[in-house]
């Protein structure tokens, strides 16, 4: 008799294969996700030492945002002069075109982190193109947009075509229209004092925790400043292991991975959270909560 596999023994066997090759996807699955993840915390290293290089060179950190003043341009003669409208770069440029006359001025648009449909228009493409080869960081970025998206944002609203994943902290002035225009339209000193735990970047929420993120440009999360006085919040969008985390980087140019608390965080908790670091407070986390440490 010639020995052979049974029926029920084939069936073990590619049970077992079955299993296999499961585990198998779900475990180079994870890893590509553990280096997308990796590669989100590059991208933000990679900005903050730019927005810290400036820093030293300068003696001030980045705009947060653009902002645009406007002064009387009388070369024609007093009485026939005409407003001209300027823009201060940010560390993204607005779409401002740097100046234009008063009769046609139009309010400077942002780049949205989103298209305005399921493709991106050729006015948000220049809108694009223009953030990056006008900004601040402009020497650092080179035109590459691949410092400003998280790989794994990118695979997962493919469909949203994202421009950017990462946001700079308001503290480094923006809009700040309550000094004098010396003061005004320069980014904090490079001498700051809580360097080491004052939020620089932050990445936008866009994994859906605390609610789906709003898609639609000109919404909470489109633009490239973290208005936390506005209520916005950073992003707890990979996951380390079957924890979730959320990556920052701070203004001394190091980056660091946040663990989302044990019991999860509401929308409150996270704005609390974003508000201390960006003011540069002392946080403690205890695997439950974050708090200040007074």
């Amino acid at each position: 008799m010639k020995k052979a596999f049974t029926l029920v023994e084939l069936l073990v066997v590619i049970g077992i294969i079955a299993v296999l090759a499961g585990i198998m996807m779900v475990s180079m699955g994870g890893g590509s996700e553990a280096a997308r993840a990796a590669q989100c915390l590059t991208n933000m290293r990679g900005l903050a030492n730019a927005a810290v290089t400036y820093a030293a060179s300068s003696s001030y950190y980045p705009l947060a945002g653009s902002v645009t003043w406007s002064k009387i341009d009388e070369s024609q003669g007093i009485g026939k002069g005409k407003t001209v409208y300027y823009e201060m770069t940010g560390w993204l440029s607005w779409y401002s075109q740097n100046q234009f006359p008063s009769g046609s001025y139009q309010a400077p648009e942002y780049p949205s982190a989103y298209a305005s449909g399921s493709t991106v228009s050729s006015a948000e493409q220049q809108q694009r193109d223009f953030a990056i080869s006008n900004g601040t960081l402009r020497a650092s970025l080179a035109g590459s947009r691949d410092l400003l998206l998280c790989p794994d944002h990118k695979l997962q609203l493919k469909a949203n075509a994202p421009f950017f994943s990462y946001v700079m902290n308001e503290y480094f002035k923006w809009n700040d229209t309550g000094k004098a225009r010396s003061e005004q339209f320069r980014g904090r000193s490079a001498n700051e004092k809580y360097a080491d735990r004052r939020l620089l970047f932050a990445e936008i929420n866009w994994k859906g925790y605390a609610g789906e993120p709003n898609l639609s440009p000109g919404n909470e999360g489109t633009d490239q400043v973290l208005q936390y006085s506005k209520g916005e919040y950073i992003g707890f969008n990979h996951k380390k292991g079957k924890e979730k985390v959320a990556h920052v980087a701070f203004a001394d140019g190091h980056t660091e991975q946040l663990l989302l608390p044990k019991g999860g965080m509401d929308e409150s908790a996270l704005k609390e959270l974003t508000k201390l670091l960006c003011e540069g407070k002392d946080v403690a986390f205890n695997g439950s909560q974050y708090e200040e440490m007074k």
